[in-house]
């Protein structure tokens, strides 16, 4: 059974690259190498320098915000959580999205032992609470200002219905969690004694779950850790527009806030692709196709994806090697515990 389920993982992710593949030869096939090269030739190294330090800058951040959603559980070093935080990352490069993110709450035991792997991988789910919610407002705004600043001629009657609701959702969608996590929460810690059919075990382990649960999502019902959470995410994220505004910079585009935000959509809605590389070639499609959209040269676009992939995984592939070998973690076996994690959730 395993080593089936084994070859279609393995399947999966070749179908998608396989697909991938196919979207940027289509957008690429026109593509003229040397002038892709000169590109990069005329870019400007100081502005890619410096995005690939307020890149690290942005891991760092992330890796407060995560503290701050682990503290009900007890005290963390920033050290071990930065470490864990670039280890996954750089895993999501090497292996796709999801297993880094499973990465992360695998080392950061290993480097805290105070810290539950429950409670850490509890907290990530947090996390991507408030990353969508944010994303979803930068994909509302995005909509709401394509048509505005798009160079190609662009008309839909819903496209400003689909932004406005985009940007009101996350703010519906913490609403309800909150309701939810009042309501329901405590109800089914109290009733786990009640299962007569599941062992004594059982009961202890579902328990121990949902007051794990509870934990995690106190951050939703703690108006302090709330707003404490929200404005890591809020200066996080602007980190990440302001990285991708430096590389634009960089290139001779001169583009502001809206423009920045309209092609890093783009590109996040590459990223979701779960292949390995960072979801390469998908990546690369969807900004390219973005920057094409704005007026962009071909060539320049493509030479832009390529350094906007590259800023955004340099610094974790430096710091997370860095931290396994100075910490012994061995990659492989840590990869073998994050599929054994990913099969039992």
């Amino acid at each position: 059974m395993k080593y089936r389920i084994h070859w279609g993982k393995q399947l999966k992710i070749a179908a998608l690259l396989l697909i991938s593949a196919v979207v940027l030869w289509r957008l690429w096939r026109g593509l003229s190498w040397t002038e892709m090269r000169h590109s990069f030739a005329q870019a400007n190294s100081l502005l890619l320098v410096s995005a690939i330090g307020v890149s690290s800058a942005t891991n760092l951040l992330r890796s407060f915000r995560w503290r701050v959603l682990l503290s009900p559980s007890g005290w963390v070093g920033i050290h071990d959580v930065f470490a864990a935080t670039n280890i996954g990352i750089g895993g999501s490069f090497l292996f796709g999205n999801a297993v880094g993110e499973l990465l992360r709450p695998v080392v950061l035991p290993l480097l805290s032992p105070q810290v539950r792997r429950t409670t850490a991988l509890l907290t990530i789910i947090v996390e991507r609470v408030f990353d969508l919610s944010v994303l979803c407002m930068l994909f509302g705004l995005s909509l709401l200002w394509f048509p505005l600043i798009s160079s190609r001629a662009f008309r839909t009657v819903h496209l400003n219905e689909i932004g406005a609701v985009l940007i009101a959702l996350p703010g519906l969608a913490v609403v309800t969690l909150v309701y939810l996590r009042r309501k329901f929460i405590n109800r089914p810690i109290r009733q786990t004694d009640q299962w007569q059919a599941a062992s004594g075990r059982m009961r202890r382990a579902a328990a121990h779950f949902l007051q794990q649960l509870m934990r995690g999502l106190s951050t939703l019902t703690n108006i302090r850790e709330l707003v404490v959470v929200a404005l890591w995410t809020a200066v996080q994220w602007l980190s990440v527009i302001f990285t991708n505004w430096l590389v634009l910079r960089a290139f001779g585009l001169p583009f502001g806030v809206k423009e920045t935000v309209l092609v890093m959509c783009f590109g996040l809605a590459g990223s979701f692709v779960p292949t390995p590389g960072g979801a390469a070639g998908a990546f690369h499609a969807a900004l390219s196709g973005g920057l094409i959209l704005l007026g962009v040269d071909l060539e320049k676009a493509a030479a832009i994806s390529i350094a906007a992939h590259l800023v955004g995984f340099i610094p974790a592939l430096v710091f997370g090697s860095y931290y396994l070998l100075r910490c012994g973690l061995d990659l492989t076996q840590l990869q073998r515990e994050v599929s054994a994690v990913g099969e039992t959730r």
